[in-house]
């Protein structure tokens, strides 16, 4: 939600939905990225490897051809891989009706193949760094890239080249414990911990100045901010707003090494946790808001830690101030949140079912742009 609407996903009561994927389901009235390129006049295509993009989110909106992901489930066997996501992506753009077909295209494609269970990979395993741990999640990581690498080469055999006429983003939408440290747990969802909530953001095309092998932005950023950004990149209208996030266009364009966030909010929802976190260039302050139990795989304590001189978040120290923050911060999204279904079920990570077939939302050849 907050990756393509630009606010915060409790500011639009769309928090993590429970036992039914029907419980949250982002209004018809919130415009979404693909919404305003839409209207701009992009043909907009999507296909999901994670279900939390399908049809039943409400996230859709503004798409011309858009394919679901498998119904609610993690389980290996019924995922969409990598490859295919990006394999049915490609075939999407090449299917455009030539009404489509001459416009600027937003090409949405979603991956879970990093997310548990894993599926392992032998033999992506057996060339990783074996002194290494989690080999079977950095397996996982090699074959997102494979399909990153695979999108690149088709897209410049099409005539779209990255970093010439194209531009190509990559951002997670969360990171994962693994336990390393071993007190950040081995989920994500429980806990705000930094392997958690710091993400990887790549920006790459025209109009945008890498530096010398690269160039890293630093200062705060946050998911909210990629919409905005992405938009304003791509010299289209902004989201309405009021929005929580920020255009870093011009930092991406080299006019400027650093944001000028000073706070950054995370916070979860999942299930039985009820937690958020405030982030500064050099703190990161957590509280727990009523979580139905604690998470036993990594432990959670009210409090604040030094980002800068123990990055593995292990000194509980207290700051009034920032904490005070947070609590008013969280208490005005919280007054967006309608009463939560029963958290105790297994939800959206529960289901079993097969992939989907095609779901498609496409206008008549003669309709205007958008």
């Amino acid at each position: 939600m907050a990756l393509l609407t630009g606010q915060h996903a409790a500011a639009l009561d769309q928090v993590e939905p429970g036992p039914s994927p029907e419980d949250r389901v982002l209004p018809d009235a919130v415009a979404t990225l693909p919404e305003v390129l839409q209207d701009a006049g992009w043909t907009t295509v999507g296909v999901a490897g994670n279900h939390n993009y399908n049809v039943d989110t409400g996230l859709v909106q503004g798409f011309d051809r858009f394919r679901d992901a498998q119904k609610p489930s993690y389980r290996p066997s019924g995922r969409t891989p990598a490859a295919r996501v990006v394999a049915e992506g490609l075939a999407a753009l090449d299917a455009r009706p030539d009404w489509l077909a001459e416009r600027p295209f937003y090409l949405q494609l979603s991956f879970v193949d990093a997310h548990s269970p894993l599926q392992r990979l032998p033999e992506l395993e057996q060339e990783l760094d074996p002194d290494r741990p989690n080999a079977d999640y950095r397996a996982a990581i090699r074959k997102i890239d494979d399909a990153v690498q695979q999108l690149v080469d088709e897209l410049d055999a099409r005539h779209h080249e990255v970093g010439v006429d194209t531009l190509l983003v990559v951002v997670s939408e969360h990171g994962e414990g693994l336990g390393d440290p071993p007190h950040h747990g081995k989920r994500h969802g429980h806990v705000l911990y930094e392997t958690s909530v710091a993400i990887p953001w790549i920006v790459v095309g025209p109009g945008v100045d890498p530096g010398r092998g690269g160039r890293w932005i630093g200062g705060l950023a946050s998911q909210t901010d990629l919409a905005p950004t992405l938009l304003d990149l791509a010299g289209a209208p902004a989201l309405p707003g009021p929005l929580d996030g920020h255009s870093w266009a011009a930092q991406v364009r080299g006019q400027g090494d650093r944001t000028d966030r000073t706070r950054a909010f995370s916070d979860t929802w999942y299930f039985t946790s009820n937690r958020a976190a405030i982030w500064t260039d050099a703190m990161a302050c957590q509280r727990d808001f009523g979580s139905l139990k604690q998470d036993g795989d990594a432990p959670f304590a009210d409090g604040c830690y030094d980002r800068t001189i123990d990055p593995e978040f292990r000194n509980l120290k207290q700051d009034a101030a920032l904490l005070g923050e947070l609590e008013a911060w969280r208490a005005e999204v919280s007054a967006a949140v309608t009463e939560r279904p029963d958290a105790g079920g297994e939800g959206r990570e529960a289901g079993d079912e097969e992939v989907e077939e095609v779901e498609e939302v496409e206008g008549p050849p003669d309709a205007p742009a958008g």
